[in-house]
């Protein structure tokens, strides 16, 4: 997506200089050709340049410190324009303050009270921990609050981004494209084959695959006709338990594991239906719903969040209170008649295409950006202010208290 973004944006006459800010660990794997100069985020001097020299900068943010460290570094030290692609950001925060647990209960304590920040560092597995978190502590506002501005790729839980970013704040849909280049000739069922149902991406329990073999295994037709796959990585573990309990409801479980693009692109183009339900739902944007709407694939999703944005007839939405009724419904539904399929894929490509280019999502960049020079005196003066007071010893509380913000309302116009 952000090397989609870039060459729009280097096609538009801007120019750009890339970031990479992955664990130091990972700078020796390969990356995109972004057609610019590249930077690891911790060579200081050649980054804290590209800085000075720019504009503005932008932060591609979501819910991995292993993909995001170097974000959350410089963010501190040179605020600009963060890229939200996860709502929920309690893995990224976790990871950055579990050896400083202190401060990090602090921020939480902050914006979530003294009982959730106390609890915040104790649960015992990630399950608990994102149950426990997403709805009451989903730290959305500790990033957005450091950004001058925020760009989200949908309306959903936007109130918690317009209550703790100080800049503007702007929706757009997540860029995209399709696989196209690496398989060109589209796969259609014949009558009597089998139906192939997949679903896509890191497999975890998130993703509703023991809802969905559930769902297969309440129709004895579905059972017969519809091969599972799960293409993504999955922990040997959940593959093991996933295996024991297909084999218990006489469901076919097809698990391919992680695979590289071609293989990701054949798995998409040969599957009659995609699966790309959530619960609970922690991102702003589905890259999977996206990629499979591009296809032209009638896919499942859960209607709730920025899912149910999506207009009616680009895709199968599902209910949660009712999820496994309403994915054999579904599916027995797509399985029985072929052509209903083609249109709700025909829709959804259409959409897509439309939606999620990268020439809009470039366009969004550029006027947030321009919005930014309207607010920066009066984000200038917050920072002035809030510091002073914190040198001071005011705690968090004081800096937000209507007394000191009230007399900032000047810089408003």
């Amino acid at each position: 997506m952000a090397r989609l973004v870039t060459l729009a944006l280097r096609e538009k006459g801007h120019e750009v200089t890339v970031v990479r800010s992955e664990v130091p660990d990972n700078f020796k794997g390969p990356t995109h050709d972004f057609d610019c100069p590249i930077l690891q985020w911790n060579q200081q001097d050649k980054v804290h340049a590209a800085i000075v020299a720019s504009d503005f900068v932008v932060y591609h943010i979501g819910n991995h410190l292993g993909f995001h460290q170097g974000c959350l570094n410089w963010l501190t030290v040179s605020p600009g324009i963060v890229c939200l692609h996860d709502y929920y950001l309690g893995n990224l925060f976790y990871g950055a303050y579990d050896t400083e647990r202190e401060t990090g209960k602090a921020i939480v304590r902050n914006w979530y009270g003294e009982e959730i920040s106390q609890r915040y560092f104790t649960y015992k597995s990630s399950d608990e921990f994102i149950s426990q978190t997403n709805l009451l502590a989903p730290m959305t506002e500790w990033i957005c609050s450091m950004a001058v501005a925020v760009l989200t790729h949908s309306g959903w839980a936007i109130d918690r981004v317009l209550r703790s970013c100080p800049g503007p704040v702007n929706v757009v849909p997540l860029a995209y494209e399709a696989l196209t280049d690496v398989v060109s000739e589209s796969i259609t069922r014949s009558e009597d084959e089998v139906f192939r149902l997949i679903t896509i991406g890191h497999v975890n329990p998130n993703k509703r695959v023991r809802s969905v073999i559930q769902a297969i295994a309440a129709s004895p037709r579905l059972r017969e006709k519809i091969e599972y796959e799960l293409v993504g990585f999955v922990e040997e573990s959940i593959r093991i338990e996933l295996i024991r309990f297909a084999t218990k409801h006489n469901v076919r479980l097809k698990i391919a594991g992680e695979v590289d693009d071609t293989a990701l692109a054949t798995a998409i183009r040969r599957a009659d239906a995609i699966s790309c339900l959530r619960s609970p739902i922690l991102e702003s944007g589905s890259a999977s719903v996206i990629e499979a709407m591009l296809e032209g694939k009638p896919t499942l999703v859960t209607n709730a969040a920025h899912y149910s944005e999506i207009p009616d007839g680009c895709v199968v939405k599902i209910r949660p209170e009712n999820e496994i009724a309403d994915i054999t419904a579904a599916l027995e539904q797509l399985y029985s008649n072929p052509q209903q399929s083609l249109i709700i894929g025909a829709r959804a490509k259409e959409y897509a295409r439309v939606n999620h280019s990268a020439s809009q999502y470039a366009d969004a960049v550029v006027e947030i950006a321009e919005q930014c020079l309207s607010s920066s005196a009066a984000l200038d003066a917050l920072r002035f202010y809030s510091s002073v007071a914190q040198a001071w010893g005011a705690p968090l509380s004081m800096v937000s208290h209507s007394e000191l913000l009230n007399p900032l309302k000047i810089f408003e116009d």
